[in-house]
């Protein structure tokens, strides 16, 4: 589901596990992206995971959710968990409200490395062995290729960009257009018909 996400709505990994239950209007079917979750090394407390709000002001936006079976999903997706047992913890049964809407199996935030090293790459590293034409893809890279998709489906890049978070069209041009020659080629010819 958080890899379908990434793929459906080009964000990052940070605003993906920032997430929380009160980010998404299950009703209306969006997403409001208002924090980020980083990790970093702190001298006293080692490792720290915090919500850490967003880059700029234009990455707080609102994502509509448009594909059916991704919007599906999340409304199913439960709030509240059953702790898995642990060598720590043989005997937990104990139940969780998670907070964020993806989460470790404890209900916390995931830190991103972790989330990377054990959802991310095991799932990337499957579709490799299945699918072994398709390249393995940074999380970075999903962004790139929906991006890539939306322009080359005829999205004004206006639109690509607030969707994106980005400041303005020169980055989102420079960075995600790998138009191609066919792409190019229908352009021309719709405007020529018109």
């Amino acid at each position: 589901l958080a890899i379908m996400m990434l793929m459906e709505t080009g964000i990052s990994r940070s605003e993906l596990l920032g997430l929380t239950w009160d980010d998404f209007d299950a009703e209306k079917g969006v997403l409001h992206i208002n924090q980020g979750l980083v990790s970093y090394r702190d001298v006293d407390e080692g490792w720290v995971t915090e919500a850490d709000g967003l880059k700029n002001e234009y990455r707080r936006r609102a994502i509509p959710i448009v594909e059916p079976e991704l919007l599906k999903r999340l409304r199913e997706k439960p709030h509240r968990i059953v702790l898995t047992p642990n060598r720590y913890k043989p005997e937990i049964t104990e139940e969780v409200d998670t907070t964020f809407i993806f989460h470790s199996p404890q209900g916390k935030p995931y830190q991103p490395n972790n989330w990377n090293n054990r959802v991310y790459l095991p799932f990337m590293k499957a579709l490799e062995k299945s699918h072994p034409e398709i390249p393995r893809l940074s999380v970075h890279e999903l962004r790139h290729t929906r991006a890539s998709l939306w322009i080359a489906g005829g999205m004004d890049p206006y639109m690509a960009a607030r969707l994106l978070g980005h400041t303005d069209l020169k980055m989102l041009l420079k960075i995600y257009d790998h138009t191609d020659v066919d792409t190019l080629k229908k352009a021309l010819e719709e405007t020529k018909a018109s």
